[in-house]
């Protein structure tokens, strides 16, 4: 089972995603949803909390997940930037 929660606001900031805990051991893996950017979102583990994009390739009927980088190494604003350049290469297949 997992959890998943949203960034209420488009405002989200740096410090907010920072300030989440980690999960306990023997808990599940928890995504936030982060509504700056479409389909950017964090898993949140015991170990780390990693930003992943949620796309649909061509021709598939899932979703899957993209593996953009580990937070704080990649921050707020360049995981966007990521899933920004991600989107539009998924666009232009």
């Amino acid at each position: 089972q997992r959890v998943n929660d949203r960034m209420a606001d488009k405002t989200a900031t740096d410090i907010r995603y920072r300030q989440l805990p980690l999960q306990s051991p023997g808990q599940p893996p928890r995504f936030v949803w982060d509504d700056g950017a479409a389909g950017l979102g964090m898993k949140i583990t015991h170990r780390a909390k990693r930003w992943y994009l949620r796309v649909k390739f061509a021709g598939n009927r899932q979703y899957s997940k993209v593996e953009l980088g580990t937070y704080p190494s990649l921050g707020l604003s360049d995981a966007r930037t990521k899933a920004r350049e991600w989107r539009d290469m998924v666009k232009s297949g």
